[in-house]
């Protein structure tokens, strides 16, 4: 596992440390400079069921999340993000935030889950975009389940293009931006078999994560 701030963070960010450290800024992996594709994402990113926690970031600054943004200038250049859990985490940004990967094209994100805190901006000549795993459109969903906090403008619990993705039902959004991800409650979880968990969403650590957080 990776641990990015040792600290606790609140809903609001605020930062409880473990030995008077202050937090550290994430700064995402593939970067959006000047529309090139050199300092983008592209490739394969194979967590192998480990977990990320704290990642911070509290500022003006777009595209925030464990992957910022992946070049999609072709098909051919697809990238893969599998296998990651994002815990104990508070992203704040402008627009294109979430905990995986905050935007791109031709991506396929699986086996993901996360309980962060996720902040948009609002409305300001134009739609600012927030998700619990990923913010854009143009970015397909399997296996993922958001369980943290999202606030913003225009919020998708999971992203879009989802295939067997959930939010918990305590996730604030309106249900025309689910975009094929299954509303559950904390119940419908805990009723459920730790085999049955991991067919559903397809990570192993899913199961902790439930039986360590408390969103009833």
């Amino acid at each position: 596992d990776i641990i990015v701030n040792p600290g606790t963070f609140a809903a609001d960010g605020t930062y409880t440390a473990v030995a008077d450290e202050t937090p550290r800024q994430w700064m995402p992996i593939g970067r959006y400079r000047n529309n090139s594709n050199d300092f983008k994402f592209n490739g394969v990113f194979d967590g192998q069921k480990h977990i990320v926690s704290g990642l911070y970031y509290n500022g003006s600054d777009s595209y925030i999340a464990l992957i910022g943004i992946s070049a999609h200038a072709q098909a051919s250049w697809a990238s893969v993000v599998k296998n990651v859990g994002i815990e104990n985490s508070y992203l704040k940004g402008n627009n294109y935030v979430a905990s995986i990967m905050a935007s791109g094209a031709y991506v396929t994100v699986s086996n993901c889950y996360s309980t962060a805190t996720i902040e948009g901006a609002p409305y300001n000549n134009g739609n600012r975009y927030a998700g619990g795993i990923s913010a854009s459109e143009y970015i397909n969903h399997e296996n993922c389940l958001f369980a943290g906090s999202l606030t913003g403008n225009q919020r998708r619990p999971v992203g879009t293009g989802c295939t067997n993705c959930y939010y918990i039902n305590t996730v604030n959004i309106n249900e025309n931006q689910a975009s094929g991800a299954k509303r559950i409650s904390m119940n419908d979880f805990q009723t459920m078999s730790s085999a049955e968990i991991s067919a559903a969403i397809g990570n192993d650590n899913i199961k902790k994560m439930i039986e360590d957080i408390n969103l009833n």
